[in-house]
């Protein structure tokens, strides 16, 4: 099948809410989310996110799981209010045949200044496989003007975060722990 534009804002828990989430429909809300600047978000996320990815792994294996989300779509999921995807800046993507784990090191190593973040996701939750409902994901976000190359963890295992606490200049919030180098092997995932 292959990756298709329409992937980045199709949402099944818009369809289910009954949620229109198409870029645009926030203008009223915040007049700066127009079609125009979400669509261009999303172009320019595919072009240095998401094209890189399908061309290392392929275009069938790439899961997109979440990309563009509405301001209410992005708050019936329980999401940030300030998410990075209200903006078409930010994709949840897991592969069909590499680990989260595999696809995340693979960014911090082969996308050099192009992104704003990468979150490696829950990864006690496993990899993904179809028609599995809950994994591990990557969280990638690019910002035109302002990637900071901020790579992070997020998890409900404390063993993980110990384990990142070692590195110099870390720093946990919550479930997240910030600044790390890459995603390890021997964390007991």
């Amino acid at each position: 099948m292959g990756f298709k534009y329409k992937h980045l804002w199709h949402s099944d828990a818009a369809v289910d809410g009954g949620i229109s989430n198409y870029p645009g429909v926030d203008i009223e809300s915040n007049p700066a989310l127009t079609a125009d600047y979400i669509n261009n978000n999303l172009s320019l996320l595919y072009q240095n996110i998401i094209s890189p990815l399908t061309n290392a792994f392929g275009p069938d294996n790439i899961f997109i799981s979440s990309g563009y989300r509405c301001m209410l779509l992005n708050r019936s999921i329980g999401a940030s209010p300030t998410s990075q995807h209200v903006y078409g800046l930010a994709v949840d993507l897991a592969c069909s045949t590499h680990s989260s784990r595999d696809i995340f090191n693979w960014c911090i190593e082969n996308l050099p200044n192009s992104w704003n973040q990468l979150i490696w996701e829950y990864p006690e939750k496993g990899n993904y496989t179809a028609g599995k409902s809950s994994f591990s994901w990557l969280h990638a976000s690019w910002a035109q003007g302002y990637n900071l190359r901020k790579i992070s963890v997020a998890t409900t295992v404390e063993s993980i975060h110990e384990r990142y606490k070692e590195e110099d200049g870390t720093n946990r919030v919550g479930e997240y722990t910030h600044k790390i180098n890459r995603a390890y092997n021997d964390i007991g995932i």
